[in-house]
């Protein structure tokens, strides 16, 4: 469970420090307006989700639990994202883009992690 904390840690810097290098290489023109919010929201929700489905015990309680986090996920992101958008209707492109790309990264790491876990 620590490394996977760790590899966290370390994507949210990375996905801190790619957006920062395109900016000043001039490869986008605007940083995301809420980018530090929303990699503490996904580093924070993806964490606390980890540990409760590594806790569960038996393929139909995680199976459930799994699924239950992606119902939740979604629910809980779009509202997010939406207010986001709202409170930053000229940034929504930029905030949008970088919410999803962060999101997909943080998803193939939880994948990756809770595989290994749960086949080894």
């Amino acid at each position: 469970m620590l490394r996977f904390f760790i590899a966290s840690v370390i994507l949210t810097l990375a996905l801190l420090a790619i957006p920062y290098l395109a900016y000043t290489q001039g490869w986008i023109e605007t940083l995301p307006s809420f980018m530090v919010e929303i990699l503490a929201f996904l580093l924070i929700a993806t964490q606390f989700i980890f540990y409760l489905l590594i806790k569960r015990r038996g393929p139909e309680a995680f199976t459930q639990s799994y699924l239950l986090s992606i119902t939740l996920k979604i629910l809980v992101y779009g509202a997010f994202i939406f207010i986001l958008i709202f409170l930053d209707s000229p940034g929504a492109f930029a905030n949008t883009a970088f919410f999803i790309a962060s999101y997909i990264s943080f998803t193939a790491l939880e994948v990756t992690f809770l595989f290994k876990r749960k086949n080894a």
